[in-house]
This record gives structure tokens, C-alpha cells and sequence, in this order.
């Protein structure tokens, strides 16, 4: 009766750790394998981003940024409204402060602040 060796186990390394340039990623490439079992190498790619455009407030549409995560590229610059309207307590008044920006674009926002005597 003929039996057959069993395969061998190969399970590819889990974590890809090359440092690559802004723009390129660490990922695992099969290699044309003279003597099995071949493991897969590690090696730096340029990053794929989505291809799709976001449209901007002022009717302009941006990509995607590959060396920043392939994170929308910023919109133009917008000015911010001239008119600040919170109705804010005595002693304080309506300012507009920036915010931490995940997702460009991100407007200022009105806030109530203490004034500041100058």
C-alpha cells in the first residue's frame, strides 16, 4: 500500500516589520519556489489607495494621500464664517477655536471663551 508524506505546515510570518519609505508598505510576496517549503518574503510596496474623489465645500474634489495612510488629501483652504453667534455668558465670547482633525476637512468650530483684557 503507498502512502503519502504528509505537507508540510507552512503558515507565512505574521508580522511584516521592513521599514519603508513614506508611501510604501511592508507586505509578503510569494517567491518562485525551487525546494519547497518556500516561505513568503518580506518586501516594501507602494500603497493602494481607493481611487474614489471626495468633493470639497467649494465644489473641488481631492484624492487620497498614500503617504499619509491614504487619508483624503486636504481640501482647499476655506475662510472660516466672519459671524460667530453663540450667545455666550458675561465675561465670555464667541471665538472660533480648530479642532484635532481626523477626517480633513475639519472647519473651526464656535466656542464660548473668557475675554482676555489686553
Amino acid at each position: 500500500m503507498c502512502h503519502f508524506f504528509p505537507c508540510p505546515d507552512i503558515t507565512p510570518p505574521v508580522i511584516c516589520d521592513l521599514e519603508c519609505k513614506p508611501g510604501e508598505e511592508c507586505k509578503f510576496e510569494d517567491v518562485v519556489c525551487v525546494s519547497p517549503p518556500c516561505d513568503p518574503v518580506k518586501v516594501c510596496s507602494p500603497v493602494r489607495c481607493e481611487e474614489d474623489l471626495r468633493t470639497c465645500p467649494d465644489g473641488s474634489t481631492v484624492g487620497r494621500n498614500p503617504e499619509h495612510m491614504c487619508h483624503f488629501f486636504p481640501c482647499p483652504d476655506i475662510t472660516p464664517p466672519v459671524i460667530c453667534d453663540l450667545e455666550c455668558k458675561p465675561g465670555e465670547e464667541c471665538k472660533f477655536e480648530d479642532v484635532v482633525c481626523v477626517s480633513p476637512p475639519c472647519d473651526p468650530v464656535k466656542v464660548c471663551s473668557p475675554v482676555r483684557c489686553e
